[in-house]
């Protein structure tokens, strides 16, 4: 029977890669699940008029996208590692690294190592006792991280590799950060699984790009500007509830809808145009949250916690220029590679492209994402949680460091060596300044930079209201 059903998924599998399909077929691992047999409907084998909806609707999404959707197969979830033997022995290198600012995670890009990331958000999870205080179960949660790891496509930027970046970074704020105390595990739960599944799906094109363009997503999700966090959270939802996947099991209904509430919510606040909005309501709680941080206190206001972690959530996703040099101008490469391809695909279908390459001068626009974006965030968030302040210091050394190249160089261009941009320099007209002091709020920033956006207008909260629908 067992080689029977090998046979049957490895036909289903070979048809589907004869058709380029991505289609999600889930089976419950035997060795661990003994009781489960194969569902009857994953036998059927399709009709040509049904693998060819199925073949159009996945070239319709990937039509609008810079690269195409994973194709993800029984295999990717079929076998399970025992993960309570790995996480014992986790390497302690690799573990002493997870809590700091400077996880390299190119090293693992560069030879496309999931696997090693995958057991590492394991690790993270063990750490916080997402596992004992959740109920969380290991394969579950395992089988559910696979299936994220697949549901990010290949760009650039927002990709899994980022999603990881943001997801540790996160991790490094709740521990050496000292941000976790006052927050309950199903806080940080939620906020872990936002970090996970921020971007997830992301084509590599922006909101704007959605909105003028027409495109299907930005169709189905017409009555919102917020059309890519909208979509991650959708994508999220469905991992989630694949039964497969499913490491919420165990929660209760009502408890269930505030955790999936919640994480909509942190999803929603990554759009920048909620970045002024939240910084708002930052103000209004600032002191409640650093007198509860300070005394270790829980007691806070469901409201003041759930914006402790929303500014928190956006910390994390703004996280390069808090890692040293070498590793945030690699990450402002590949954000810079992926918004020349949206541009140069716009000025193709006839929009005003997003980007002129022409102008762009990365040194300019990282200090102006620093001073203007990251910066007054960085520091109110320091404020009230101290243990972030070395996140401030190594953002102004890497401020300085993007000054002064632009003071040597202060005119640039942007060249493109295989698909990858960088920066041609070319001899100073005129030195900048060379007196830059070390903390401030406002630098040299010049010009619109390429991460401002249309902000929300009005409270937070009612426009998250409006987002959410009362759905999750």
């Amino acid at each position: 029977e067992l080689q029977q059903l090998q046979d049957d998924i490895l036909a289903i599998e070979r048809e589907l890669e004869s058709i380029n399909d991505d289609l999600i077929i889930l089976v419950k691992c035997i060795s661990n699940e003994p009781d489960i047999t194969l569902p009857k409907q994953l036998l059927h084998k399709p009709t040509p008029a049904e693998l060819w909806s199925k073949q159009k609707s996945i070239m319709l999404a990937n039509s609008v996208s810079l690269a195409p959707k994973q194709t993800f197969f029984i295999k990717d979830i079929l076998y399970v590692p025992d993960v309570r033997d790995i996480l014992g022995n986790f390497d302690q290198e690799i573990h002493n690294s997870l809590y700091t600012r400077n996880f390299d995670v190119f090293q693992y890009k560069d030879r496309e190592d999931e696997e090693t990331l995958i057991i590492c958000i394991m690790k993270m999870f063990e750490e916080l006792d997402l596992f004992n205080a959740c109920q969380l179960d290991r394969i579950k949660l395992y089988r559910f991280l696979k299936m994220v790891s697949k549901s990010y496509r290949r760009v650039p930027f927002h990709n899994f590799y980022h999603a990881f970046n943001v997801t540790q970074s996160l991790y490094h704020f709740l521990t050496e950060g000292g941000c976790r105390n006052i927050f309950f595990p199903n806080h940080i739960l939620a906020a872990m699984l936002s970090a996970l599944c921020h971007d997830l799906d992301h084509p590599g094109l922006g909101n704007r790009y959605h909105k003028l363009a027409r495109t299907p997503l930005g169709l189905q999700y017409n009555y919102s500007n917020s059309i890519l966090e909208n979509h991650h959270y959708s994508v999220a939802a469905e991992v989630l509830g694949t039964t497969e996947c499913n490491i919420l099991a165990s929660f209760e209904e009502e408890e269930l809808y505030k955790l999936k509430k919640l994480m909509k919510q942190a999803i929603l606040t990554t759009d920048l145009a909620f970045h002024s909005s939240t910084m708002k309501e930052l103000d209004v709680h600032a002191e409640a949250i650093k007198q509860a941080h300070k005394n270790s206190d829980t007691n806070l206001d469901e409201e003041a916690i759930e914006i402790a972690l929303f500014v928190i959530m956006s910390c994390a996703d703004l996280s390069n220029e808090i890692r040293e040099k070498s590793l945030s101008s690699q990450w402002a490469e590949l954000i810079i590679q992926e918004f020349l391809a949206q541009s140069n695909l716009e000025e193709q279908n006839g929009l005003e492209p997003f980007l002129n390459k022409n102008k762009v001068v990365l040194a300019q626009e990282q200090i102006n994402f620093i001073e203007k974006l990251c910066m007054p965030l960085y520091l109110k968030v320091a404020d009230i949680f101290p243990g972030v302040q070395p996140s401030v210091d190594q953002m102004n050394q890497n401020a300085d460091e993007w000054a002064e190249l632009l003071s040597e160089h202060h005119e640039a261009r942007i060249r493109r060596i295989g698909s990858k941009p960088n920066i041609i320099v070319n001899p100073p007209k005129k030195s900048l300044s060379t007196s830059i002091p070390v903390r401030r709020t406002t630098r040299r920033t010049r010009g619109r930079s390429l991460w401002e956006r249309p902000q929300n207008k009005g409270a937070l909260r009612e426009a998250l209201d409006i987002e959410l629908g009362g759905k999750v």
